[in-house]
């Protein structure tokens, strides 16, 4: 009888194509082509794709949502932060309990944080080995980031970060930092003890390893996976084509690709563009959370830069042939990344065009 293994993520392409849900998706096609019987929990999105997109795979979906839309409840952004958790945490468990209890398993496989810990809170009453994939800080981290809001770096959670991580200068000004550093506090403590019950803890990068070693779990560092560059069409998409058509002999032209979210550093690449109107500044991505896009592209027009170009979100089979087609390749991020899938995207075209030089000067006899 096949392994049965059960995956739980967030979502799948087309519905998402950061590095989770593409590495979600390619590992779940690998183990079922190995002959594994895998099943994908995952969370049920507003648009549904195309029937073809998760041929050959077992999708069960919940009710469950990414994100609890605390702001429209006109809940402060810290209590609407800890309620999302709450909220994600229940449903999401909820829903893994119900198909363990109807379908059989020999191993769960998380693939994201919330997933991991709810995952982690039944492991005692199913008995089914866990293994998390460590992909983000937010495990550890209350508010999914490792700065401080003074911009130093953050050392861990204790009491000496959390008060400026709450936007407060001490405990006792003001009054209302001391119930915020209790319900932190608190929520700390229920994850710590939750990922002590995981049997594997596998980070995507020795960074992730390194900040999971205070649950003394075993860990071994497997990275996210990219395309095969076999599987690039090798076709520059048109919204690039039509970015650089104006493109003057000896101009170069950076790149930026990724999600358009405030913590990415995209003011940093504005910056860039005004010091440097004799550069072209591509930006592939889009975000569909928050306004935070349509803010860049307003302070784009304010700045009058003309030199910053938005491509729109590139599909993953066209991005080998946008990195081939510039000259750097910009990650300007404001806090550490676990692992920048556009920085191994980046240095595989690099490598390749360092590959295909050294072959055409040893062809020439050079």
């Amino acid at each position: 009888m096949p392994l049965r293994v059960l995956l739980t993520c967030k979502y799948l392409p087309p519905e998402a194509e950061g590095g989770g849900a593409l590495t979600v998706h390619a590992l779940a096609l690998a183990l079922a082509r190995e002959g594994l019987d895998v099943t994908i929990l995952k969370a049920r999105a507003e648009s549904r794709p195309d029937p073809d997109a998760w041929a050959g795979l077992k999708v069960v979906e919940t009710e469950y949502r990414d994100r609890f839309d605390y702001r429209a409840k006109g809940l402060p952004d810290f209590y609407g932060h800890l309620v999302a958790k709450a909220f994600n945490h229940r449903s999401y468990r909820r829903a893994l309990r119900e198909l363990v209890e109807t379908e059989p398993f020999d191993l769960v496989h998380a693939q994201n944080h919330t997933t991991a810990l709810a995952a982690a809170s039944l492991r005692s009453q199913n008995g089914l080995p866990l293994a998390a994939t460590l992909r983000g800080h937010g495990l550890w981290c209350f508010v999914l980031g490792k700065a401080l809001p003074d911009g130093s770096p953050c050392s861990g959670c204790i009491t000496a970060n959390q008060i400026p991580c709450v936007s407060a200068t001490s405990a006792v000004t003001p009054p209302t930092v001391i119930p915020k550093l209790a319900s932190m506090k608190a929520w700390m403590r229920f994850q710590d003890r939750l990922a002590r019950h995981i049997d594997l803890m596998l980070p995507i990068s020795t960074m992730m390893a390194n900040e999971a070693t205070r649950y003394d779990r075993p860990a071994r560092v497997i990275p996210d996976f990219v395309a095969d560059l076999a599987t690039s069409n090798g076709l520059v998409p048109e919204a690039v084509r039509k970015a650089t058509s104006d493109r003057v002999p000896g101009e170069r032209i950076a790149l930026y690709a990724g999600r358009l979210a405030p913590n990415k550093g995209l003011d940093l690449v504005l910056e860039a563009a005004a010091e440097r109107p004799d550069w072209t500044f591509l930006i592939a991505g889009d975000e569909t959370r928050g306004d935070y896009p349509a803010v860049l592209h307003r302070r784009t027009d304010e700045r009058g830069l003309a030199n910053v170009r938005y491509l729109g979100w590139i599909a993953n089979a066209e991005m080998p042939a946008v990195y081939d087609s510039v000259d750097v390749v910009l990650l300007p991020f404001l806090r550490p990344e676990p692992l920048s899938r556009g920085m191994v995207e980046g240095a595989r075209a690099r490598a390749r065009a360092r590959g295909d030089g050294a072959r055409r000067t040893a062809r020439r006899g050079d």
